[in-house]
């Protein structure tokens, strides 16, 4: 994590956002160990689809907020 917050501000910025999984609170843990807060918003909804290995095409949605730290 390092390495990514030394390329952010090597490019000007000053603050880095993450979205993290509302229901994994050991990544949201994780986060605030490393200095990231909550950024004070409802979650909201973000999914993805891909075709299996018998040529199905599946979905999921999982509900997220965001995580902001500043550097």
């Amino acid at each position: 994590m390092g390495a990514v917050e030394e390329e952010v501000k090597s490019r000007g910025l000053t603050c880095l956002y993450l979205a993290v999984d509302q229901k994994d609170t050991g990544v949201q843990e994780f986060y605030k160990r490393l200095g990231f807060e909550n950024v004070p918003a409802d979650p909201y909804p973000t999914g993805w689809t891909w075709t299996d290995s018998d040529g199905v095409v599946q979905g999921t949605v999982v509900w997220i907020f965001d995580m902001v730290k500043e550097l």
